[in-house]
């Protein structure tokens, strides 16, 4: 009798896995895991970005990859939220913890057994707040732009390097203050990055569901 052939796969798709009830504690901890390390994935993009020669196309990478940051923190945000919920059983509380003003309060509704996860979610948070008002700003009000900052308002820089096409001594020298503070923003959201993933790393040990910490 002939073989039936499995088919072979035809195309790349987002996929998700059901999650049993059982498996959910794990699984929420291994989503907070998976935003830590894609967070990291920022850190090497940036890294990459800064070796490319043409500064024009260096900024336009930068500026995508600051982008991808503000949303990575925000689902680094989302997951610590159910993560909280899932260890406390206080969802209410645990999304109340997103808005800076109900945060405390929130907190202290269910640190009496949790001490040492809720300190880690608000150290957390408050290292994250200005970076999802900055993704919300961009998702849901204005465009931002990556702009040369000057006394009278901020450049494009593409609009710069295009005004000095003709004047090389000229364009010479933006070339390299644009690069200069390319790495310098670059630096900056890499140390960011590096002081989320430890208080993200931090919590992470806290909320282990394999081996639960002593309050």
């Amino acid at each position: 009798m002939k073989r039936t052939q499995a088919k072979k796969p035809s195309a790349l798709k987002f996929y998700w896995y059901e999650i049993r009830p059982n498996e959910a504690k794990g699984a929420v901890w291994g989503q907070f895991m998976g935003a830590i390390h894609r967070l990291l994935d920022i850190d090497e993009e940036l890294t990459d970005a800064l070796r490319q020669r043409d500064i024009r196309k260096q900024l336009h990478r930068v500026t995508r990859i600051t982008e991808s940051y503000l949303h990575r923190v925000y689902e680094l945000r989302e997951r610590m939220v159910n993560l909280l919920a899932m260890v406390t059983g206080n969802t209410t509380a645990a999304k109340a913890t997103k808005n800076p003003q109900k945060r405390a309060n929130a907190l202290s509704r269910i640190q009496g057994s949790h001490r040492a996860l809720c300190e880690g979610v608000d150290r957390l948070m408050g290292m994250l707040d200005d970076d999802v008002l900055l993704r919300n700003m961009h998702t849901h009000q204005q465009f931002l732009s990556l702009g040369l900052m000057a006394y009278n308002g901020p450049y494009d820089p593409d609009d710069v390097l295009m005004e000095l096409e003709h004047q090389p001594d000229e364009r010479k020298a933006m070339n390299s203050l644009l690069r200069k503070e390319t790495r310098k923003l670059a630096d900056e959201y890499r140390t960011r990055i590096q002081s989320v993933r430890d208080a993200a790393v931090a919590l992470a040990k806290i909320s282990n569901p394999i081996r639960p910490p002593k309050e």
